[in-house]
């Protein structure tokens, strides 16, 4: 068997590469895990070394380079068939195979409203465009736990499925965003995973070395503080009358105002 090495940037906010990571840890298979720094300024170009894409996670598998996440997982259930990388029932693999490219395609305003953080703690209202697609996401979850009774994940054991769906669990963690039971059932099977809870413990660690970072391609829209956050939150939302000169007649005005003790009001 080839030699596999997985790259990757900081676990705390890579929630494309934690996809693969956890197939990988789950069912035991080894490789090799090349994580870059995102805050170093020579990454990018480690990065394009290595991908053609110049983004990650990035598969080498002997002297060929896999890209996308979903291109790694497809691989690796061909190279080690053994595993049930994807559920062995032939029917419940092509509802896991729809999920996971629904998930690889969509989602935009979710990801793009809630990207991930692991350290996060708070609690955000989405609007209806956001909410949309995360009601979309719990009918994937209730859907696919309708046809199964055994195990805790979406068709019983841990599959591909579960992996490419688990970065949406971890913005519902970090963002307090209600789901019904179902959906947060199957969130508990996922933080209880031994191979998801080691990615958190490894991501703890790693902020405790390496420096706050912009994200590879787009820079974290945010302070430090942002970032990592501990502490309450407090907002002050308030009106005025505002005059634009003497003889004009007031005009309503809304300003805001937050007091905030590391962490982002919502």
């Amino acid at each position: 068997m080839a030699e596999l090495e997985l790259f990757i940037v900081d676990k705390n906010d890579t929630s494309w590469s934690l996809r693969p990571w956890l197939l990988l840890v789950h069912h035991g298979i080894p490789f090799v895990e090349t994580s870059f720094v995102a805050a170093d300024p020579e990454t990018p170009a480690k990065i394009r070394a290595v991908s053609p894409t110049g983004r990650v996670p990035v598969l080498r598998v002997g002297q060929r380079m896999v890209w996308e996440s979903l291109a790694i997982i497809e691989t690796l259930a061909e190279l080690f068939p053994d595993r049930p990388i994807w559920p062995r029932d032939a029917e419940r693999r092509m509802h896991a195979r729809s999920m996971a490219a629904e998930m690889h395609a969509g989602f935009f305003e979710l990801r793009r409203h809630c990207t991930m953080n692991l350290a996060l703690r708070t609690r955000v209202e989405l609007d209806p465009a956001r909410r949309r697609e995360l009601d979309r996401f719990e009918q994937l979850v209730e859907g696919a736990r309708a046809e199964t009774s055994a195990g805790p994940f979406l068709f019983g054991e841990f599959s591909a499925a579960d992996a490419m769906l688990a970065p949406v669990a971890t913005r519902i963690v970090s963002y307090g965003l209600d789901v019904g039971s179902p959906t947060r059932a199957w969130i508990d099977a996922i933080y209880a995973l031994p191979a998801f809870q080691r990615w958190e413990r490894e991501a703890t660690e790693e902020r405790k070395v390496r420096p706050v970072a912009a994200r590879i391609g787009a820079p974290f829209a945010g302070s430090v503080q942002e970032r990592v956050v501990a502490g309450p939150c407090y907002a002050a939302i308030f009106s005025n009358q505002h005059r634009a000169n003497s003889r004009s007649t007031p005009r309503p005005r809304c300003a805001w105002w937050s007091s905030r003790s590391r962490c982002p009001v919502s």
